[in-house]
């Protein structure tokens, strides 16, 4: 029972331990997505730009439609 309770210690130190860095590289995962999420539709800009001959405007909006 005293061996149990020694391993259920540890795991839930390791498991404290971990979550902080997975939070990290969760966060880090999304500020990643979202630059190169920017970066592709600029490209896309720049290819219609260079398509129709004429400037293009890109403009951020909250709605995804």
């Amino acid at each position: 029972m005293v061996e149990l309770l020694v391993v259920m210690t540890i795991s839930a130190i390791l498991i404290a331990a971990a979550v902080p860095a997975f939070q990290w590289t969760i966060a880090r995962n999304r500020i990643s997505d979202a630059t190169n999420t920017l970066l592709g539709h600029l490209e896309y800009g720049r290819m219609e730009s260079s398509r129709r001959g004429n400037t293009v405007v890109i403009c951020r909006t909250l709605d995804p439609n």
